[in-house]
């Protein structure tokens, strides 16, 4: 005689066998599917490379994208997404290492920062007095389209700086990555060398500030910037590589692929995993 033990496992079973069946007859049933033409399955893949990305699984959304440009080494939406993966990465390298320096209690609170909004904010809680309702309403796409005029936006900087001049590096620097994502870069860049100054904020500080000069089309004074840290024998290799990559972005935005090459061959050689510095290798011997 079975007990329930016994019957209950073979109900399972005889169910799980109705279900497979069900399932390969409406498969049976459905249409099989027309081949993708080359053109169709690069869209899914870059589809799906931008449903990884925006699901945070960046190294995932990677492999697809460099097997892409590996066959087209300028392919535009590739390399493109390549490029935000790389700012996201970024942000959250610089972001964990700023989380990890203890607060003080002065500190403004500007986690969860909405960048549409920073500007107004920032204007109404300092009296600044700089943005008209006009203006206000703009688009942020550039720092122009914003500000009207360059000397409107010279004197939101400077009455921002003289108003901002006892606040902590940790604060600078968020209300520059703010700033940064909004392409506010000069605006970011006055942010970033304020907190450069204090020495416990000083490397990443550098590494933000090269970034939005890179941005803004000031690689050379990016390459300044770096100098320095790049110089720092003392600094640990895991910490030098994000700067010796980052040289290497500014020689390639000026052009000169020998000298990128050249940073880039020395982050391969301490990580040759390090972000797309393969890639761009690679791009750079392609283009020679």
């Amino acid at each position: 005689m079975f007990s329930n033990d016994d019957e209950t496992p073979e109900g399972t079973r005889i169910d799980l066998g109705d279900d497979l069946l069900e399932r390969t007859i409406a498969i049976s049933r459905t249409p099989q599917q027309v081949s993708l033409s080359p053109e169709e399955k690069l869209n899914e893949q870059l589809q799906t490379a931008e449903i990884l990305i925006g699901e945070g699984l960046l190294e995932e959304a990677k492999k697809i994208l460099r097997k892409i440009v590996i066959n087209d080494p300028h392919h535009v939406s590739a390399r493109e997404k390549l490029e935000r993966i790389h700012e996201i990465e970024l942000k959250q390298i610089f972001g964990e290492e700023r989380r990890q320096k203890p607060r003080e209690k002065s500190e403004i609170e500007l986690e969860n920062i909405n960048p549409s909004s920073v500007m107004k904010r920032l204007d109404e809680d300092l009296a600044l007095s700089v943005l008209t309702e006009e203006n206000q309403g703009a688009g942020i796409s550039s720092q122009l389209s914003l500000f009207g005029d360059q000397k409107t936006l010279e004197d939101f900087a400077q009455k921002l700086d003289r108003e901002l001049a006892g606040t902590s590096p940790r604060d600078r620097m968020d209300i520059g990555i703010a700033f940064f994502e909004m392409t506010l870069y000069e605006l970011a860049i006055r942010q970033f060398s304020a907190a450069r100054r204090n020495s416990d904020y000083q490397i990443p500080a550098t590494a933000l500030l090269a970034h939005a000069l890179i941005a803004s089309g000031r690689a050379f004074e990016a390459t300044l910037a770096l100098e320095p840290v790049i110089n720092d024998t003392e600094l640990d290799k895991e910490i030098k590589v994000d700067f010796l990559y980052l040289m290497g972005r500014a020689y390639e935005a000026l052009g000169k692929k020998e000298n990128a090459l050249f940073w880039y061959q020395q982050v391969h050689e301490l990580d040759s995993y390090y972000r797309d510095v393969s890639d761009r290798m690679r791009f750079l011997r392609i283009d020679a």
